[in-house]
């Protein structure tokens, strides 16, 4: 642990050195295929990736507040200065990792144990999720505050099946499905939810707000337009389209970037969070990777390098 902090300090040291230097913001760190995490410099579309790698880990998320790794199932949750505040032995063979700002929104979700995984300033808090009737698998998940990316919608009564309207993003009505629960109806929405984005065994993609800490189930919303695995980014809704990659708004608006001229495998892009407005988007199939920029309606992608590993060395004992 002492190897990982003290390269992730030199690591930051070396970011806050380079922003400096070239006055834009830097992506942040990448998670290559062989585990190896690597920060990326340099300015868009001439980025270098450094040689030096931070221990290895299975998953990956950083913001500019910190980060989120997991190696063999042990989850740590970092400062910005590479103190390690949080851990957790999950034996999580496929653990989901988000952080896209402050330390507050680090979120693991646990799926063979059921469990969400929240830090609450000391430690992270755990919450037991009953995700049976979900109707899928969970390919994303965020925190957010109650008046964010999912408003509440009402839940009607223990076993019924209502249409309701919900409002998402603060834009148009979208159709809203509840659900049978037995869970009725509740005090308004606490000051967090945990927002689970699910495939659908059509592939169609639902979002289910949770309010923590109860777990109690808030909404149950359609996606429209949306399929398979989902990545959200700044309220873009993130997916592949065969060779493309398509980010999306809750009111229908989307742009799409070519990322292959081919088209790739279903399911094949995976993406990890590099920073608060960076992105890892990298093909299985192809072996590619990008750096991928997306504010507002503006966005940016990069084709990376491959890195060329030097390993770290050990500390003397």
């Amino acid at each position: 642990m002492k190897r990982f902090v003290s390269s992730y300090c030199a690591f930051l040291a070396l970011a806050a050195s380079l922003s400096a230097q070239l006055s834009v913001p830097q992506p942040g760190f990448a998670r290559f295929p062989d585990g190896s995490i690597h920060f990326l410099r340099g300015i868009e579309a001439n980025f270098i990736v450094d040689r030096r790698a931070i221990t290895p880990a299975d998953h990956a998320s950083f913001s500019s507040a910190g980060g989120l790794t997991s190696s063999q199932g042990l989850i740590q949750l970092m400062d910005s200065n590479g103190n390690v505040l949080a851990q957790y032995q999950s034996a999580e063979s496929a653990p989901l990792l988000n952080i896209d700002s402050s330390l507050q929104t680090a979120v693991v979700w646990l799926p063979s144990k059921h469990l969400l995984l929240t830090w609450n300033g000391e430690s992270f808090s755990q919450t037991p999720v009953d995700d049976s009737a979900f109707g899928g698998q969970t390919t994303f998940i965020q925190l957010a505050p109650s008046t964010g990316t999912t408003a509440q919608a009402p839940v009607g009564k223990e076993g019924a099946h209502n249409i309701h309207f919900c409002a998402l993003q603060s834009l148009e009505p979208k159709v809203c499905l509840a659900r049978p629960s037995s869970i009725a109806d509740g005090p308004p929405a606490p000051a967090a939810t945990a927002d689970f984005f699910i495939r659908q065994a059509d592939s169609s993609v639902a979002e289910i707000a949770l309010s923590l800490p109860t777990a109690r189930v808030l909404s149950f919303v359609l996606l429209p337009g949306a399929h398979d695995a989902v990545f959200v980014q700044q309220g873009w809704l993130l997916f592949q389209e065969g060779g493309d990659l398509v980010a999306q708004l809750s009111d229908g608006t989307s742009q799409t970037m070519e990322l292959s001229s081919q088209p790739l495998p279903a399911g094949d892009l995976i993406i990890e969070r590099m920073s608060d407005g960076w992105l890892h988007v990298s093909s299985l199939a192809s072996g590619t990777h990008w750096a991928v920029h997306l504010q507002s309606f503006k966005w940016s992608v990069s084709l990376l390098p491959p890195p060329v590993v030097s390993p770290v060395r050990e500390e003397a004992r």
